[in-house]
């Protein structure tokens, strides 16, 4: 039984602006670390509002672009069980300071309390290492076939993290827009 994925990559954040003008050298900026989007990031996440389609589960990368993102593109999010994930922070981990997330603490204070943080590691998992990107890309997607058979999954994550997870499983790769939904079966 197929699980659909909703896949939503994050809006523009002020490191992909400042990536724009200075290049890679923006992204290692201590100034984004866990970078918030920007005003043209809440109108692409606005413009592409999910509007009353509904979900069996809501997951999402607990960076706090990926957090705005999903309370502008699915606004009732704010009131449902949303389950925040270290394993959809950005891939590969440990190479820009833009993909770094706050520490656990500080982003369970600012989220609704219906939302699950219990898969928010309490050791920051910043770190470089491409088996252990891949190991979290196959657990995540293993455990809501599992749990979610014949179900549909509303997922926000990164654009590497979505084409990563499009190479491993569908055999394609895509470069993935600001605020894009992409809807695969699996």
């Amino acid at each position: 039984m197929p699980t659909t994925f909703v896949f939503v990559r994050h809006a523009q954040g002020y490191h992909n602006v400042d990536g724009e003008l200075r290049g890679e050298k923006a992204y290692y900026d201590r100034i984004h670390i866990d970078a918030e989007l920007t005003d043209v990031g809440i109108q692409q996440a606005q413009r592409n509002n999910l509007g009353n389609e509904t979900f069996d589960a809501i997951y999402s990368s607990p960076m706090k672009r990926c957090r705005q993102t999903l309370l502008n593109i699915y606004p009732i999010a704010e009131k449902l069980p949303v389950i925040l994930d270290d394993r959809l922070i950005e891939q590969p981990q440990g190479i820009y300071l833009c993909n770094k997330r706050v520490e656990k603490e500080n982003i369970v204070k600012s989220v609704p309390t219906i939302w699950n943080t219990n898969k928010i590691y309490s050791r920051n998992p910043f770190i470089l290492n491409s088996i252990l990107d891949e190991n979290k890309l196959a657990s995540f997607t293993d455990e809501i076939k599992k749990k979610y058979p014949n179900k549909k999954v509303l997922i926000i994550t990164h654009g590497k993290w979505i084409n990563n997870w499009l190479l491993k499983y569908k055999y394609v790769s895509k470069y993935i827009e600001n605020s894009e939904v992409v809807r695969e079966n699996l």
